[in-house]
């Protein structure tokens, strides 16, 4: 029998995103905020972009949620140039003041941590 995982805690950095197929999806809890507050009790998830999203009522207020990703107002979507373009109506719309999504200026120097090899618990052969 498989035990289900369930995290305490939830901190949605500042993104940029479609919904994709599901968006954030619980099982047999459904979409957005059901699966959300289950899962993650004391979640933070606002200021987001969420493009895409065929069920905006079903998610956190304090985002936005633009019809296509051509609404986002990406600089050079196309040229893979994510960062937001002066017109866009998203620019400084973060929670920190910024604008939402990653800052393609900082990322190259971003480094990320290894993780070790998963092991065999103890006791089992």
């Amino acid at each position: 029998m498989r035990t289900p995982w369930l995290l305490v805690a939830l901190a949605v950095p500042i993104l940029v995103s479609t919904n994709i197929e599901y968006g954030v999806i619980g099982s047999g809890l459904g979409i957005g905020l059901p699966a959300l507050e289950h899962y993650f009790p004391g979640f933070e998830f606002r200021k987001n972009v969420v493009a895409e999203n065929p069920f905006p009522r079903q998610y956190p207020r304090d985002n936005f949620y633009p019809s296509s990703i051509a609404a986002v107002g990406f600089a050079g979507y196309e040229r893979g140039d994510y960062r937001l373009a002066p017109r866009s109506p998203f620019r400084k719309a973060g929670s920190d003041g910024a604008d939402p999504g990653v800052d393609p200026d900082r990322l190259p120097g971003a480094r990320v941590a290894s993780m070790p090899a998963p092991r065999e618990p103890r006791g089992r052969h």
